[in-house]
């Protein structure tokens, strides 16, 4: 029963005396137009939104949130310390949010400065072979650092194909580690496979490269040209980037401005 009059309250359904833009009601509470439109926005700038959801189910949404809100009030839930740790964490996130990240929302870095991140951070396709061994025995290790040693050489003498060096090592190369893999951000890579191949040419076959439970080696096939597409990304990195200095710039100002009162034990 209690469904069906809030149903009664959306939309087309929604009672004369209600302001035009009133979609829903529940008690003295009500939901508009353009709390369904923020919440859209919201939605959108999360990536969560899709088409298939209507204004009847944002507004559907809205109703249960505001409900659950209603229901935790009157259980006088935001007493607890748990839900003041949220509200903390809330308070604190908004703040910077409106504080400093709002300023970068919109910030578009000039075509020099996309260009030379992306000339060190490049969209590349990549081709990985990775030998396993058992960190715990060195015998596993020592075994599994000469089989691919031995491959590298192959390779680079072209006694084998990269290709059929990763059929060799199938039964010793963890499910979905060795293989082409194309259109891959170099930032996106394991540190380790970073540092190792930041600097390498297509083609250009790097040393072994060791990892906690593995040996891998890592040949470059193809390094993309930047497009509009990837300056999008590189623009959010750097948005992202300089969000974060302007944060610590701020955290610092904090730390001056309240310095007489912070004590680390």
């Amino acid at each position: 029963m209690k469904r069906m009059f809030l149903t009664l309250l959306v939309s087309g359904f929604v009672s004369s005396y209600l302001p035009a833009q009133t979609l829903a009601q529940i008690g003295q509470d009500i939901i508009t137009k353009n709390d369904v439109l923020k919440f859209k926005d919201q939605l959108q700038e999360a990536h969560l939104y899709t088409s298939s959801m209507t204004n009847d189910f944002l507004i559907q949404h809205l109703i249960d949130y505001k409900l659950t809100l209603k229901e935790a009030h009157s259980q006088m839930i935001e007493q607890e310390q748990g839900a003041k740790d949220a509200m903390e964490r809330s308070l604190y996130a908004y703040y910077l949010n409106k504080l400093i990240d709002n300023k970068y929302k919109n910030k578009k870095f000039s075509d020099k400065e996309i260009a030379t991140y992306y000339s060190t951070n490049p969209i590349m396709k990549i081709q990985r072979l990775v030998y396993a061994f058992n960190p715990s025995s060195k015998n596993s290790m020592e075994r599994a650092k000469a089989q691919i040693s031995v491959l590298r050489s192959e390779i680079k003498a072209k006694k084998i194909s990269f290709d059929n060096a990763i059929e060799r090592v199938a039964d010793n190369s963890p499910l979905g580690l060795s293989g082409t893999f194309d259109k891959v951000a170099l930032f996106a890579l394991p540190p380790a496979e970073v540092v190792t191949i930041k600097d390498m040419q297509p083609l250009e076959l790097s040393p072994v490269i060791t990892f906690p439970n593995c040996y891998a080696i890592t040949k470059i096939l193809k390094i993309y040209p930047i497009t509009s597409e990837y300056a999008d990304s590189v623009n959010k990195i750097l948005r992202d980037q300089a969000v974060l200095k302007a944060r610590e710039k701020y955290f610092q100002s904090l730390r001056q401005k309240y310095s007489s009162i912070i004590k680390t034990l």
